[in-house]
């Protein structure tokens, strides 16, 4: 059974709790308590198996069952992959020279996006933030430190990002802090990538639920050291928790009788749901299937959807 943390101050271990209110309960109580009511979800990557095998590792002895070789276990066979020994699932060329970007040894150009009036802003901020919100840390000021990565390892997780996020087209991915601020308050939000998790725990990353809709400067974290500086894993986890503050919940897991298994669903057969732990798969998509209860079915991209549009 699923337990439920009371206090944001908490820290929790085990999987992810769940904090729950409704406006008209929020507006009853103390600036503390409100505070403290807010829907957050804790995910401890870290706890059990979920990290034990990274995304792309699936595969024993470094075949893509049916279809070849795969020396950076990708997911792309190595008689098509245009960067063999680098892992880049989305094959990305932008000067179109038959060299994978993630091969190139220029620096990745990153773009701004346009934003307008309708855009909604996913901003991941690797470079480092002085957080001062009561909403974290107990309201106590600290500096997220900077991600440890290259701007080239930079440009590869916000592209993975954004491939995620592609279909909604309202949503743009940015590392650029003056696109965020140009947007509405109420259609941005920050995630902020950072090594310095121990203000926290140990957790591969935190965020509250639909905060992107609050208008608030409230960020999300993906913790980079945690998960073992893992491109990988880093842009599983932004992408994760950018769901949490559109409004999703964990994909979970529950056996034929309803029975609850795990809070991470880990998926299978090369893929997993984002919202759940995607680690293990070559592929992480959004997903449709159950979350707080067996009965509760998540269609996580007509969630999304419908938040964005």
């Amino acid at each position: 059974m699923k337990k439920l943390i009371v206090y944001a101050s908490v820290l929790i271990l085990a999987a992810c709790q769940k904090e729950n209110s409704t406006l008209t309960e929020q507006q009853a109580l103390t600036p503390a308590q409100a505070i403290a009511s807010k829907k957050k979800e804790t995910c401890d990557f870290l706890k059990g198996n979920y990290n034990s095998i990274r995304r792309g590792e699936l595969f024993a002895d470094n075949f893509i069952a049916g279809r070849g070789k795969d020396v950076d276990k990708d997911g792309i066979p190595d008689n098509v992959d245009n960067c063999k020994s680098t892992y880049n699932p989305d094959q990305a060329d932008s000067d179109k020279d038959g060299i994978g970007d993630a091969c190139e040894t220029s620096t990745s150009i990153v773009t701004t996006p346009t934003v307008t009036s309708s855009s909604w802003l996913l901003y991941l901020d690797f470079d480092g933030q002085t957080v001062s919100s009561p909403y974290w840390n107990g309201g106590v000021p600290f500096y997220a430190t900077p991600s440890g990565f290259t701007s080239t390892e930079i440009a590869n997780i916000l592209a993975e990002v954004t491939n995620d996020y592609a279909a909604f087209t309202n949503i743009k991915v940015t590392t650029d802090s003056a696109a965020y601020f140009a947007a509405a308050a109420n259609r941005r939000q920050r995630i902020i990538i950072t090594q310095y998790h121990e203000w926290y725990g140990a957790a591969g990353g935190v965020a509250y639920i639909d905060s992107w809709t609050w208008g608030l400067e409230i960020p999300g974290f993906v913790f980079s050291k945690a998960l073992g500086y893992s491109q990988k894993n880093v842009w599983e986890a932004s992408s994760h928790e950018g769901g949490h503050t559109i409004g999703l919940y964990h994909q979970s897991l529950y056996d034929a009788n309803c029975n609850w298994l795990a809070e991470y669903n880990p998926g299978g057969n090369g893929e997993a749901p984002i919202m759940g732990v995607s680690y293990n798969q070559p592929i992480g998509k959004w997903w449709i299937g159950p979350t707080t209860s067996c009965k509760t079915t998540q269609d996580d991209a007509s969630v999304i959807a419908a938040k964005v549009r």
